[in-house]
């Protein structure tokens, strides 16, 4: 990838995950036909209820999130508007955990998002490739302060140099600041301490 090319972060869903949200829909759609048909009062608010499941389905296909290392911006385009972040104007640079995900959050003030760097969980194990990591990482070092980034980029550098040597997901240095690393690391401390407190 060339240096200053936008590059189209991937959704670490999977394609079976997309497969159960239609699924979902069709499933809904004919469960409140069926109710329509059997129980009349139910039909003014069926098509409202099959289109905000639709809605939801949409969005999730549509969304994407994208990073312009040359301009130094992260967009998000979502239904029904975007959200861009410049991020020589950020003012908060983070990693942050969402249940099985590990977020890198990005913020000028109240505008901005997240976007997922890594999910493990019982059915998923995924993680941005090295490649996204260091595009991520450069443009932080190159667009934004040194107080504001903080180690964030040092962090994405570690979890590249782990994928790159063939690492595991589950074992990387980013699964461990999620929300479902960090209690394990906090039972580890506690289980720890428990024994000492027996010596």
């Amino acid at each position: 990838m060339a240096r200053h090319e936008r590059l189209v972060l991937p959704r670490l869903t999977t394609r079976s995950a997309l497969a159960w949200g239609i699924g979902t829909l069709v499933v809904l759609t004919a469960v409140l036909a069926y109710l329509g048909v059997t129980d009349p009062s139910t039909r003014p608010w069926i098509p409202w209820a099959v289109g905000v499941v639709a809605l939801v389905v949409v969005w999730v296909v549509v969304s994407r999130v994208t990073l312009d290392p040359g301009h130094g911006s992260v967009t998000w385009r979502r239904l029904p508007r975007s959200t861009r972040v410049e991020l020589a104007q950020a003012t908060t640079v983070a990693i942050t955990p969402s249940g099985p995900s590990a977020l890198l959050t990005l913020r000028t003030g109240r505008r901005g998002g997240s976007l997922m760097l890594v999910v493990v969980s019982d059915y998923v194990e995924r993680s941005q490739s090295a490649e996204v990591l260091l595009a991520l990482a450069d443009a932080l070092e190159t667009h934004t302060s040194t107080r504001v980034r903080g180690s964030v980029p040092g962090e994405l550098r570690k979890q590249a140099k782990h994928l790159t040597a063939g690492g595991s997901v589950k074992a990387s240095p980013l699964a461990a600041r999620t929300s479902t690393g960090l209690t394990r690391a906090a039972g580890g401390v506690g289980a720890a301490g428990g024994g000492l407190g027996q010596l």
